[in-house]
């Protein structure tokens, strides 16, 4: 990996939390949270990472507050054969993302910033081996290695159905899971069938309900369930 870290390489491999085995498997852009800052003690850093996140999938356990998990848990949520209206939020804090919940979320990318468009934080220098003008190169190695390791990964488990957010990403999805010819069944939502395949908007703030249950009717059409 020449001037990159070892924590580059672990990073690079590990890709997400939830179910290792899933049967419906989120895929995002990248990830939300820095690695580090300005404060960060580097070197406790480097030891968090060689040893939380050595393994391509790790389990998560709730509550999970953050943004993208509350319309993944609207859409999964009703596909469990116990489901009860309105209790998207129990399964969202003690079920979604632990083992047995069939359930993961990888990312494209997997350094976080602020924003998708933002610069690499200069912290990730030290500890990724990465500067603000390697991005390029960063990108290059992660769709060369990293996107390998998510097919793999989609090959190696018994996924039934694969939701990929991230409106302004379809293209980058359609060429990662190799398919060109969905059918859009509205502007946030397009789908292809045989490959069970849904693109859609990012989970972030603005999420209708509605969206949701469209998403979750065609799971439910495709005979998708969860325990």
């Amino acid at each position: 990996m020449g001037k990159f870290t070892r924590e580059f390489e672990i990073v690079l491999n590990y890709l997400g939390w939830g179910d290792p085995e899933p049967t419906i498997l989120t895929i995002g852009v990248e990830e939300k949270e820095t690695w580090c800052s300005k404060e960060t003690n580097i070197h406790e850093v480097k030891q968090k990472i060689r040893k939380n996140f050595s393994k391509r999938i790790i389990q998560s356990k709730g509550p999970h507050v953050f943004s993208i998990a509350h319309p993944i848990a609207k859409i999964l949520s009703s596909l469990r054969s116990d489901y009860k209206n309105d209790d998207w939020r129990f399964y969202r804090d003690n079920i979604l993302w632990t083992k047995g919940s069939k359930v993961a979320n990888i990312n494209l990318f997997p350094l976080g910033k602020d924003r998708l468009k933002a610069k690499l934080p200069c912290c990730y220098k030290e500890l990724f081996g990465i500067g603000q003008n390697d991005i390029k190169e960063y990108e290059t190695l992660v769709r060369k290695i990293r996107y390998k390791k998510i097919v793999e990964f989609r090959n190696s488990t018994n996924i039934k159905a694969i939701i990929c957010y991230g409106k302004s990403y379809w293209k980058e999805f359609e060429s990662l899971l190799e398919v060109n010819k969905g059918i859009d069944i509205n502007s946030n939502i397009r789908i292809y069938e045989d490959e069970r395949i849904i693109l859609t908007r990012h989970f972030s703030n603005g999420f209708s309900d509605s969206l949701a249950l469209a998403i979750s009717n065609i799971l439910k059409e495709w005979k998708i369930k969860l325990p």
